[in-house]
């Protein structure tokens, strides 16, 4: 699924899944879950998440990302409450179990 991102007065597709969980594992030798576990101190983490997530919502799209890798930390700093707010929420993170499934059935299966 697609969230969108403001970053200064553009929105941005981010999109969480495979190559998300593999640039995480690339930086940190573990699975996303782990390393969000053992590296919760380390906040340079969601630099990767985000620039990776940037990445695959462009794809997604079918465009390309106007933004470098090198401008993450001062583009983090911009948006990071409504980072944060994406992060930590069940869409950006899909429960495995909802994972391929349509958002309808996704709501049917919260609402049972």
């Amino acid at each position: 699924m697609v969230e969108y991102i403001t970053i200064g007065k553009k929105e941005y597709p981010v999109r969480m899944g495979y190559y998300v969980m593999k640039k995480v594992q690339e930086k940190t030798g573990k699975s996303l879950g782990k390393a969000l576990q053992e590296h919760k101190e380390d906040i340079e983490l969601h630099e990767t998440i985000l620039f990776a997530a940037l990445k695959m919502g462009a794809y997604a799209e079918g465009t390309e990302l106007d933004l470098k890798e090198e401008d993450i930390p001062m583009i983090l700093d911009l948006c990071f409450s409504e980072y944060m707010k994406l992060f930590t929420s069940d869409r950006f993170f899909p429960e495995v179990d909802e994972v391929g499934k349509s958002e309808e059935d996704q709501k049917q299966a919260k609402r049972s």
